[in-house]
Parts: C-alpha cells; sequence; structure tokens
C-alpha cells in the first residue's frame, strides 16, 4: 500500500513538472480602424519573441480573442489580426499578476485592423483614370 502510494505521488510530482512554469494567457479585441467595431473571425497569431513559441486562434464574439502561449514574465509578446486583407498588431509584456495558487500570467493586446494600401489603392486609381479619361473626351 505504501509503494502504491509512493508510486501515485511521483506521477502526480512528474505531470507538474511537465507543465511550463510560464504558460500564459494573451488576450485582447480585434477592432476595425474604419468602423471602431470588433472583427469577428480575423486570424490572431501570438508570438513570444526571443523564443520560437507561437500560438494562433481566431477572434470571436465582438472582437475578442484569448490563447495559451508558453512566454516567460518581462518577455515581449506581437499578437498579429489579419482578415481580408485587413492587418493590425500590438506588442506588450507578459505580467505576473496575483500571488500564491492565484497567480497567472496574462497580457491584454488590442489590435487595430487597417486595410492593406492596395484595397484602398484601387478605387482611388480608377477614379483617378475615369477623371484623366472624361477630361480628355472633353477637351
Amino acid at each position: 500500500m505504501k509503494v502504491k502510494l509512493i508510486f501515485i505521488m511521483l506521477a502526480v510530482m512528474m505531470l507538474f513538472a511537465a507543465t511550463p512554469a510560464y504558460a500564459g494567457t494573451v488576450a485582447g479585441h480585434v477592432i476595425s480602424e474604419s468602423t471602431g467595431d470588433g472583427v469577428v473571425g480575423a486570424e490572431v497569431v501570438a508570438l513570444c519573441e526571443g523564443t520560437p513559441n507561437t500560438a494562433t486562434t481566431s477572434s470571436y464574439a465582438n472582437g475578442l480573442y484569448a490563447v495559451e502561449l508558453d512566454c516567460p514574465v518581462g518577455n515581449w509578446v506581437t499578437v498579429t489580426a489579419t482578415l481580408d486583407g485587413a492587418m493590425g498588431s500590438g506588442r506588450d509584456t507578459m505580467q505576473k499578476v496575483g500571488e500564491g495558487i492565484h497567480e497567472m500570467e496574462i497580457v491584454i493586446i488590442d489590435v487595430t485592423m487597417t486595410p492593406e494600401f492596395g484595397l484602398i489603392a484601387i478605387p482611388l486609381l480608377l477614379s483617378i483614370a475615369g477623371f484623366v479619361f472624361m477630361r480628355g473626351r472633353v477637351m
């Protein structure tokens, strides 16, 4: 019986030893620059700078996102969000909050998405071309 108890205790200790001590939460909002509304369905990639650790998720209701990322306290976290040619990114450091059993690592990064120049430029270029064409026909 005593050997069985020791075996169970060792198994539990090994389980906790295998869990990274710095698993943290990255959370925030993905916001449209043009409307100010939350963007649903954006691909969100979080990168712990100085490590190969990344995590990917999608934004959901009201543009909210949350993902677990192995990142030590004090490391910079960069979050990039993309959807339909729009992109945005934000950056902040992983923080430790709470104490003892309630201690956790978290960073909150809100990302504002802006359309890429190519998408904005198409209507502008077409209107310029139309103006030039119409002006040439009038003269």
